[in-house]
This record gives C-alpha cells, structure tokens and sequence, in this order.
C-alpha cells in the first residue's frame, strides 16, 4: 500500500507563480505540475472582442501527463470572482467583463490533482475621445448574392450603413455586371456569365468619410437554380500566444449554407513572417513565429462561387 502524501506548495516572491498540492498523490510516481515563466500583464481597448489567451505554454508536468486549465477573474474593485470559459490550451477574457483592472488566476490540473497556478494583471482602456455621431458607419455586411443573366437585384443601402445625409456611390470590377445608384438602392444587373467584385461607398458632407464595403456577384446562367450564399454565423475570438506556439482551429462550424451546400474554405496570413498557416480540411493550423501581429484570413466557398469571410486577429507576444 502506498503512502499518501501532499505536494508541497511553491510560491514565487513576485506573486506570479504558485505550485500547489490540493489532492492526495502517490509520493512514488506523481508530482505536481510547475509554472513555467511569467504571463505577462495585458492591456487590452474595452470595445474589443473576447481574447482566446494561450496558458498551456506557462506550465509544465514533470511527469509528462496532460494538464487541464481553469481560470478566474478577479475584480480589480472588490473581491468578487467569477470564472472564465477554458478549452484546450486557452482560456477566454471578455474585456469589457475585465474593466477598468483586474486579475487572471490560471490554474493547471494533472489527472491525481495536483496543481500549479499563474496570475496575470489585465488592463481594459476606454476610447480617448467620442465617436462622432455624424460619421457615417458600416452596419450589415452586403453579402456575396448570384444574379441570373438578364436579371436584376435590387439592395436597400440603408440595411447596410446609417449615418446622417448618406450619399452613395458603386462601381464593378468587370463588365459582367453593371451597377447604379438610384437615391439609396443599389441596382445590379448581369450582363455577362461570371463574376465581379462590387464597391459601395458611403459619406456625407458633415463628418467625410467615406466608408465602403466590398462583395463578390456571381452573374450565373438564365436556367440557373437560385442559389444563396454561405453566412458567417459568429466571429471567431482573437488569439494571444507566445512565438513558437502552434494551434489548431476549425472554422467549419462557425460558417453555414442556407441551401445546404458543402463549403471550401481557404485560409491565408495577412504577416506570414509572424504568423503561418495551412488548412487541414476544415481547421487552420497557425504558426506563431515572431512577435507582432497578423490577421488570418478565412474564405467558406460554396460550389456556386458564392463566399463569406471571417478572420482570427493573432497577437504574438
């Protein structure tokens, strides 16, 4: 019969790092994860999306078991707590739940639970100065639509920016389909078999601008069957990692086809010195390689070359 023994708790003289001992294990064969490293205080803007922050990498098991994580926020203006989502080798922060200070308790479980702890200070920043109300803004994407040949679509411009005394202008990559503006509907029709890039710009006079957004037509045969295109359903959390780590994410589920199509997705890196990637079916492996940032960029294409888009902002630290 083995002797019961509890792991020794390690506490660092900064506060950062803890090791602590908080279930029985077999003195003979298990000991307790360890914190690797620091994990260094973030600052973050609190209009921001929610972060997916890496902490696999700040720990280590001697014994080479698979490490399980936890975490909690800590209210810089009290002593309330509350925990945060964790999968994998990240937890999630939701800055705005964060503001103005507060505190990440990270911690890692081995499977006889023994435990080791990280603390990290986060700062949420407001906004310097107010948006100007006058400013016109991008509201609902325009997605990608398929025209028939000879056809017309019609689109409320409205549905997709707001601002005061908006005026618009369009204009097409290719003559495959001919775009104007009247009052505030956008008028395509296609012309030509194939497809174009659209532009639409929205300013006014008070607060300049403009602000534009871009879609893809798919100008398709007269007998054609209607097709829809592909939605993005949620966005994808941005990442912070450390260089040198590696993660995998699938995109499949955050993409949907109305129409029940399968979807191609392509995957590229706007800094492919920072941050690789390659796409393995439906999941992104990224690459962190140096510090810096880059934009992961992913298209879901259904087979009527109709595509939506999303992206993964990684931060490399």
């Amino acid at each position: 019969m083995h002797r019961l023994v509890f792991a020794a708790a390690l506490v660092c003289a900064s506060g950062a790092c803890e090791v602590l001992g908080t279930g029985p294990g077999r003195a003979s064969d298990n000991r307790a994860p360890v914190a690797v490293g620091e994990i260094a205080p973030l600052a973050l803007w609190w209009l921001e999306a929610d972060m997916d922050i890496a902490v696999s990498p700040y720990f280590r098991d001697p014994d080479g078991d698979s490490l399980t994580f936890a975490a909690t926020l800590v209210s810089g203006s009290g002593p309330a707590t509350r925990p945060l989502p964790a999968y994998g080798d990240f937890v999630v922060l939701r800055p705005i739940a964060a503001r103005p200070t507060a505190t990440v308790v990270v911690t890692a479980s081995d499977p006889g639970g023994l435990t080791a702890r990280q603390r990290f200070g986060v700062t949420v920043k407001a906004l310097n100065s107010p948006i100007n109300p006058n400013r016109p803004l991008r509201t609902a994407p325009i997605t990608a639509t398929q025209i028939r040949l000879g056809r017309d679509s019609l689109i409320d411009l409205h549905q997709h920016f707001t601002g005061p005394r908006l005026s618009f202008h369009a204009w097409a990559t290719s003559g495959r389909v001919n775009v104007s503006v009247v009052n505030d509907t956008l008028r395509l029709r296609g012309r030509e078999v194939g497809t174009a890039r659209v532009t639409v710009t929205a300013s006014n006079q008070t607060a300049g601008g403009p602000v534009e957004q871009r879609f893809y037509v798919v100008v398709a045969p007269a007998h054609a069957s209607p097709n829809r295109p592909p939605a993005l359903l949620e966005g994808l959390n941005s990442k912070l990692v450390p260089p040198g780590f590696r993660f995998r994410q699938d995109v499949s589920a955050y993409f949907a086809d109305p129409d029940g199509d399968v979807l191609a997705f392509t995957a590229a890196s706007t800094e492919p010195e920072r941050a690789t990637v390659k796409l393995v079916g439906s999941a992104v492996v990224v690459e962190a390689t140096a510090p810096g940032s880059a934009a992961i960029l992913v298209t879901a294409t259904d087979p009527g070359g109709l595509p939506a888009y999303g992206g993964i902002k990684v931060v490399i630290r």
